[in-house]
């Protein structure tokens, strides 16, 4: 089961599959984070584009 990391609206110290971490992101399955998502709790992570991240590794 792949998991993806949600952030968490401000003022949620809980969601369904449990208590917010301090920094507000969650990983959490399609199926765990469904009924956050419906109701606005959480929103996916923007992941960094795959640009971003050749970049990053050339200037290294």
């Amino acid at each position: 089961m792949s998991k993806k990391t949600y952030i968490v609206a401000e003022g949620h110290e809980r969601i369904s599959a449990g208590p917010v971490p301090e920094n507000g992101r969650i990983d959490l399955s399609e199926a765990e984070a469904a009924y956050d998502l419906s109701l606005g709790r959480i929103k996916p992570q923007r992941s960094k584009s795959p640009a971003k991240k050749a970049a990053k590794v050339s200037e290294e």
